[in-house]
């Protein structure tokens, strides 16, 4: 590396965190890096504390472990906190077995990195309301967040709409639906949609979140929805409903692409799905991106590329076809030939995680 110029060694440093940001960043290697030399270590450390706790932590000892090591460098070099993109944590009292994480530490890694942009909550306190102590606390961070994610409760999603009204990006997918469902006499806890809510991700069984009566939907732009049982969502059927489709720019779902759905979605640009359609489908003709972005399943790899090649065939205003390497040679071969005969550009990605969505906040 002796003779290769800084800047050209300091962008192979930048590709480290490029290729391992989808999922889980290469920590190890960016830590080798910051210890070289001087002239590398401010360019690993700004890469090192870009993201703090992978997104799905599991609070085990050596996450603990990690966050509590984190605090005490955030604290002893509060330099490095201006680095920082996004925080996972858990507001749990505590996390079971492991008396060293506790709500304060949670929120302590929040008052030490202003500069957030996206924010993981794992397990919200199972409570009615949000403590008093807690919410003034998170109300005194002056905090101005883009995007949220909460795995497990919901209890609390609409006190951080207020205290961080600066949310784009709401993500509740990865919740258990307990709370969605309702409580013992049957109601769901209301959560109010920021009118400048742009995307909005959530499973079919949650629609009523989306669909209610008080929420603003008038920038949701975005819409990414999973564990799709697309009978048992009756769009036609609920209010304001279509006229959520009609302001959907980008849908991404889990599933095929569901007739009755698509031929509301008059401005939809970009569908990215995960399941071949297996019937005839007329797509929008307003597609610009077509993204056919399947899990990594033997059964997925046997279907037929058939029904969704002709769909792509008729797009006038087609310009990206995406894929991922979790499908068979011959899946890949018809959507490259399909892009190579209508001129339009074709893209392969490793797998689900590395296509780029607006969560992704501490990407580069």
């Amino acid at each position: 590396m002796a003779n290769t110029p800084l800047d050209v060694q300091l962008l192979i440093i930048e590709w480290i965190y490029r290729l391992s940001q989808s999922m889980y960043v290469d920590y190890a290697t960016l830590r080798a890096c910051a210890l070289v030399c001087r002239a590398w270590t401010s360019t690993a450390q700004c890469l090192l504390f870009r993201r703090l706790v992978s997104p799905y932590p599991v609070f085990d000892d050596h996450t603990i472990s990690l966050i509590l090591r984190i605090l005490r460098t955030l604290r002893a070099r509060p330099h490095l906190s201006a680095h920082v993109r996004s925080v996972a944590i858990s507001l749990m009292s505590t996390v079971p077995d492991h008396s060293a994480y506790n709500i304060s530490v949670a929120v302590a890694l929040l008052e030490l990195c202003p500069h957030v942009q996206g924010i993981y909550v794992q397990d919200y306190l199972n409570y009615n309301s949000i403590p008093p102590e807690l919410e003034a606390r998170l109300r005194a961070i002056p905090l101005q967040p883009t995007f949220l994610q909460v795995i497990g409760e919901h209890s609390f999603v609409s006190v951080l709409r207020q205290i961080w009204p600066s949310l784009r990006v709401l993500d509740l997918t990865d919740a258990s639906g307990s709370c969605l469902e309702g409580a013992a006499d049957g109601t769901a806890p209301p959560i109010s949609m920021p009118g400048a809510l742009q995307a909005l991700s959530l499973d079919t069984r949650n629609m009523a979140w989306l669909l209610a009566p008080n929420n603003d939907r008038a920038a949701l732009r975005h819409l990414a929805l999973r564990y799709t049982s697309w009978p048992d969502v009756s769009w036609d059927q609920q209010p304001y409903a279509l006229d959520i489709l009609h302001g959907i720019h980008t849908l991404s779902l889990q599933g095929s692409p569901p007739p009755h759905v698509l031929e509301h979605l008059a401005h939809l640009e970009s569908l990215v799905f995960d399941c071949l359609p297996q019937g005839r489908t007329a797509l929008p003709q307003s597609l610009r991106h077509v993204g056919y972005h399947p899990w990594n399943s033997p059964w997925e790899k046997t279907l037929s590329t058939g029904f969704a090649v002709a769909a792509l065939r008729a797009l006038a205003n087609l310009q990206l076809v995406t894929v991922t390497r979790c499908m068979s040679a011959v899946q890949m071969t018809r959507f490259e030939e399909l892009s190579r005969d209508r001129g339009v550009e074709f893209v392969i990605y490793q797998d689900r995680h590395y296509f780029p969505t607006l969560q992704d906040v501490d990407w580069i």
